[in-house]
């Protein structure tokens, strides 16, 4: 009887650090973080947005120089209050744009950061949500706002509004 108590204090220690070291290193790789810095000086420089409305795809792209200034400033400003963390799966390798998609890719520059550029990838499906910095794909927290607000934005811009039917 002995030797089963001494056996089963050391068992149940191991079992708890491990428990322990999983939840430390699950709490550090969850963690959130902004998904950009006003010091990266970010700056939009492409939108596209693809839409499949009643079997009909339509795709709107457009490129920095046609963006005004006013829907650049108010799409940094929801993306510096934007947080991210890593994912636990990748996104899938492929889009399929089903009746009633909306997608949205934003490409932001990055003048004063590790790295230069980034998208940000949002859709009314929300396994297409992301930011992706190179081949590196986060979730972004609170995606179903964050995708509403934008489409509210490109949808009252003048280069959309006569495109997008909502």
């Amino acid at each position: 009887m002995k030797m089963k108590r001494s056996l089963h204090k050391p068992v149940c220690i191991f079992i708890a650090s491990i428990v322990a070291s999983i939840v430390i290193v699950a709490v550090i790789f969850f963690e959130d973080k902004p998904m950009i810095e006003a010091e990266s000086s970010p700056d939009i420089s492409f939108i596209s947005l693809t839409l499949n409305e009643e079997g009909r795809i339509s795709t709107f792209d457009i490129p920095g120089s046609e963006i005004s200034d006013e829907l650049a400033d108010h799409l940094i400003s929801l993306f510096l209050n934007t947080r991210i963390r890593n994912r636990l799966f990748p996104p899938p390798q492929s889009y399929e744009i089903v009746d009633g998609s909306r997608h949205i890719s934003i490409k932001i520059t990055l003048k004063n950061a590790k790295r230069l550029s980034m998208f940000v990838n949002l859709c009314n499906d929300p396994q297409y949500n992301s930011a992706q910095f190179g081949d590196t794909h986060y979730t972004i927290i609170n995606h179903k706002q964050l995708y509403e607000d934008v489409f509210h934005l490109l949808s009252s811009d003048k280069n959309f509004q006569n495109d997008i039917s909502l």
